[in-house]
């Protein structure tokens, strides 16, 4: 080996050594800078889903509450108090987009103003809805549904307390989907060209998404998502699977009324 080989090769070794403990160093802060970033969309989703979490038990609420102003007019048989109560808190509980409606004690439509006129038989899916919150004495949140219409659907259901606390009848609202409300929480969330977000049931169905053909479906990842729902805590971890390009994903996933995030 001549000089100059030799030259070229102390050169190339002494570099090596004196980079190689920078390129340790970048990994780490790479590393380091990732889990923040991970860190902080991971509380932007809890916050995300604890927002979504309060609307909807707002909305709860008011159905209960409104139960409790007409039960004196069902019970006292004032149909259209009933109806004009309705028409009120209508235009408030803007989440129940399929419409309002109240059933006597035996599961019957009193007034139901479900796609804008009074049925004379509730649909199956509410009145199966009707039905459970009869017999168990306390509000009922359906899975996912069709409507008469074939339409895709959530039917929540409270109870009507007459004056010995027995139930007196049944309201009720059908939230349709897809639900500008559901959805302009994934809006918000949604970031970059990878960003992917959804809110899906206690089993994993999925009500709102930034990929609307995932409506109704399980999503991508259920597993990863039957996981983590009973936990009902937030947790950072990868997805099972790749993308298109075979890359694994990385989720940001929170139980319950989850909001999950692909980053």
């Amino acid at each position: 080996m001549n000089l100059r080989r030799r030259i070229m090769l102390l050169v190339t070794v002494g570099l090596i050594a004196a980079t190689a403990p920078l390129g340790v160093m970048g990994i780490g802060m790479l590393r380091a800078a990732t889990d923040r970033i991970l860190d902080e969309r991971l509380a932007v989703v809890r916050s995300t889903a604890g927002h979504l979490d309060d609307r909807l038990t707002q909305e709860l609420r008011q159905l209960d509450q409104l139960g409790h102003r007409i039960a004196p007019l069902l019970v006292g048989g004032d149909l259209e108090g009933v109806r004009r109560g309705l028409a009120s808190a209508a235009l408030t509980l803007d989440l129940f987009s399929g419409g309002l409606f109240v059933a006597d004690r035996r599961g019957a439509p009193a007034v139901s103003a479900l796609g804008g006129e009074t049925s004379a038989a509730l649909p199956v899916a509410v009145a199966d809805a009707v039905r459970g919150a009869l017999e168990r004495g306390r509000p009922r949140i359906s899975g996912l549904v069709r409507t008469a219409e074939g339409a895709l659907a959530v039917v929540v259901t409270v109870p009507i307390p007459d004056q010995a606390g027995a139930a007196a009848g049944v309201i009720g609202g059908v939230l349709l989907l897809p639900s500008p409300v559901l959805q302009a929480f994934v809006d918000r969330l949604t970031v970059g060209t990878t960003g992917h977000t959804a809110v899906v049931t206690e089993d994993g169905i999925v009500l709102a998404s930034s990929e609307p053909e995932e409506i109704s479906t399980r999503g991508e990842h259920p597993e990863f998502v039957y996981r983590l729902i009973p936990t009902r805590r937030a947790a950072v971890g990868l997805a099972e699977g790749t993308d298109p390009a075979g890359r694994p994903e990385r989720h940001v996933e929170i139980g319950r009324a989850s909001c999950r995030e692909r980053v």
